[in-house]
């Protein structure tokens, strides 16, 4: 709950001061845009207190350089002391828009890149290392909020052919391909 108050706080501060379509920052199914650092002291009973901290970061930004096209980059991080995990992946790829107004138009979008997970289990050493190849086709409309009193940000459901396939192969215990086809009708995007 804290992470949607947050995405919608954002937002809204984001459209006050936005002033154009050039730029666009997106929140979808695959990564909502966030940013936290934690610092948390766990006790278990018959034992001491632990200190742990946790960073994560997801950052999701286009840039229009034609009429009709954005080029972009999709970011994710996540260090987790306290489940022993790092994972993070870089993406990047493109929107084609059917119209030059971003803000209501059909688009098309393609973006690919790498995801290492790892699993760290202390005890032992014994880990996990995952690298995954990620790609996701989209078609979508985008839908501006201008009429509710919302500027520069706009609703945009999409469909969605997503595929993920392990670079490690066979020797991994872990995923070795995954294929969905989504329906994601909670997305929004903010243009400055």
């Amino acid at each position: 709950m804290k992470t949607v108050f947050a995405l919608f706080t954002a937002l809204f501060i984001v459209s006050a001061f936005a002033a154009g379509d050039d730029h666009m920052i997106e929140s979808n199914v695959d990564s909502l845009v966030r940013g936290a650092y934690n610092w948390n002291k766990t006790k278990s009973r018959g034992k001491g207190a632990d200190n742990n901290t946790e960073l994560d970061l997801t950052l999701n930004y286009a840039y229009k350089f034609r009429p009709h096209w954005q080029l972009g980059t999709r970011l994710n991080y996540l260090k987790d002391q306290i489940t022993s995990t790092e994972n993070y992946g870089f993406q990047v790829g493109g929107f084609w828009n059917h119209d030059t107004d971003f803000a209501n138009s059909m688009y098309v979008s393609f973006f690919t890149g790498l995801n290492w997970d790892h699993s760290y289990n202390l005890s032992s050493a014994n880990g996990r290392n995952d690298e995954k190849w990620a790609s996701t086709l989209a078609v979508g409309k985008r839908f501006s909020l201008d009429r509710f009193g919302i500027k520069h940000v706009v609703y945009s459901p999409e469909l969605a052919l997503k595929s993920v396939n392990s670079t490690v192969g066979s020797k991994a215990a872990g995923l070795e391909y995954s294929q969905s086809l989504e329906l994601r009708f909670l997305q929004f995007s903010v243009f400055f």
